[in-house]
């Protein structure tokens, strides 16, 4: 039998099937909502054809008997009797129910496509946004990578200048006399102030007396330029004591510079630590297996004005 019949539908309201048809239409209405309104509709049509006697008697005494067994039941029996007296036909005024389960169903999907569509469009702007604001931030990065990148070009140029002007200063101050007085060079590039002085050689701590060198309170760096006259070391080591012997300050892995009058060393030290005024500053040759050996004593006087 086809179960989707509202006449099959109209038996199994009113108990004229089988019980395997029974269970089968019940599994079906339990699982398929437009079935069940399927069956609903039917039932409705039933009530009106029990209320306008267009049922036999043998169908008004199952009706009776299976139809009227629940309050609800007998509430829409008495539904359909009122709208029969008052000749507002139900199952004739009105759509079918059936016809109205699908009007609803449509309806709802409709708002369902609409609310998906909806989300669909907030995603889609949301993840516009998301990548214009990502392609602002990379241009960004883009941008200060290639200012900071012109930042350092800029800087090792300086750099490169300062380094050209000290050598050439240097080989100015190597090939002139030894001497005990102090040459200051301008500001360099980066602002801070710089004293050169060129260290006689003495060989012992306070050997000969020489003429200060006098520095300011703007100078932060001085440079102390020793003469040597082996160089056939790996490298060099420097360390700056005061007039008591205490060690000030100490530098390692020194490269000695070739001039035409031989070689010298430059040291460069932070003019903070020039506590006192009399110096030696000590040279050691670093062999090939790391001991240190003297290269030379050199003992000066320096002031700060």
């Amino acid at each position: 039998k086809d179960i989707h019949s509202d006449l099959v539908l109209k038996q199994y309201l009113l108990d004229e099937l089988s019980g395997a048809d029974r269970d089968l239409i019940e599994r079906e209405y339990l699982a398929d909502k437009e079935f069940f309104d399927q069956l609903l509709a039917v039932e409705n049509d039933l009530v009106d054809d029990y209320v306008s006697g267009e049922l036999s008697p043998p169908q008004r005494n199952r009706f009776e008997r299976k139809m009227l067994a629940t309050p609800r039941q007998r509430e829409k029996l008495t539904q359909a009797r009122f709208l029969l007296r008052s000749k507002r036909p139900h199952s004739r005024a009105t759509p079918p129910p059936r016809e109205r389960a699908t009007w609803i169903t449509a309806v709802s999907q409709r708002r369902v496509f609409a609310v998906a569509t909806l989300l669909l469009l907030v995603t889609t702007g949301w993840l516009a946004i998301r990548v214009w604001q990502m392609s602002r931030q990379l241009e960004q990065m883009r941008a200060e990578r290639v200012r900071v990148e012109e930042e350092s070009r800029q800087l090792q140029a300086k750099l490169s200048g300062q380094q050209k002007q000290n050598t050439e200063l240097l080989q100015k101050l190597s090939q002139a006399p030894e001497t005990s007085v102090p040459v200051e060079p301008p500001k360099n590039e980066s602002g801070l102030h710089l004293a050169i002085f060129v260290l006689p050689l003495t060989g012992t701590r306070g050997g000969g007396e020489q003429s200060p060198f006098k520095i300011n309170q703007e100078i932060q760096t001085v440079q102390l330029v020793a003469h040597i006259t082996n160089i056939a070391y790996r490298s060099f080591a420097g360390e700056l004591q005061n007039a008591d012997g205490k060690q000030l300050f100490t530098i390692r892995r020194l490269k000695a510079r070739k001039t035409t009058n031989g070689a010298t060393l430059p040291i460069t030290i932070p003019a903070k630590l020039f506590e006192g005024s009399d110096f030696v500053l000590k040279v050691s040759g670093v062999g090939a297996d790391g001991s240190l050996e003297d290269a030379g004593v050199y003992s000066f006087r320096l002031t700060k004005n």
